[in-house]
């Protein structure tokens, strides 16, 4: 018996629709003020740890706290309920990594491209013949451009995080897949174990 690692891979679809470019709208300018709100009063949505190994005050993100931004989330940015939870989660880790990165005095941070980010949970990909739909909870479901190459590639995988990038009119989505293999104990005269996928 090996020990047992996680794969993660990436497919790539693309989608014309309106609701989801005002969507993602929407979830970058809800990202941009809570990272905006965190970085103005750390203290608040978070706290300072002394790190011994890098000699280092680090802080860390307190998710309860910056879930109190929930509400104002999706009544002001009118965002799904998921997507407001996911805004919270992508918010505080941009937030952690622009307070503890001592070359911009942990203050400046632009968000540039237009994205939206949701959880397995949040969505679905469901195959009708030659078509192929996205279901997003809260919005409604979409039909997608797909390689059905990928179906056999990745047909025992588990759907992980799906993010969507906004190029001209045309949405960009990244459906992250994992698996996790047990990989097998090389042999006392093995030099090297090659994998590939």
């Amino acid at each position: 018996m090996g020990d047992e690692v996680s794969l993660t891979g990436t497919v790539e679809m693309t989608v014309r629709a309106e609701p989801l470019v005002q969507l993602i709208r929407n979830y970058t300018n809800a990202l941009r003020f809570l990272v905006h709100e965190i970085l103005r009063n750390p203290s608040e949505y978070g706290k300072w740890r002394y790190v011994k190994r890098t000699k280092r005050i680090k802080w860390e993100q307190d998710i309860k706290k910056i879930h109190g931004f929930y509400e104002d989330l999706k009544r002001r940015f009118n965002l799904p309920p998921k997507f407001a939870i996911g805004c919270e989660r992508e918010a505080s880790v941009i937030a952690k990594s622009v307070i503890n990165n001592e070359k911009n005095g942990g203050k400046r941070c632009v968000i540039k491209s237009y994205r939206a980010r949701c959880d397995y949970q949040s969505y679905s990909i469901k195959f009708e013949g030659d078509k192929y739909y996205l279901r997003l909870q809260g919005v409604r479901e979409f039909e997608v451009g797909f390689n059905k190459k990928w179906l056999d590639k990745y047909k025992d995988w588990k759907f992980g995080d799906l993010i969507m990038k906004m190029r001209g009119k045309i949405i960009r989505l990244y459906v992250t897949l994992k698996k996790v293999v047990e990989i097998a104990n090389p042999s006392e005269k093995a030099v090297a174990v090659e994998y590939e996928l």
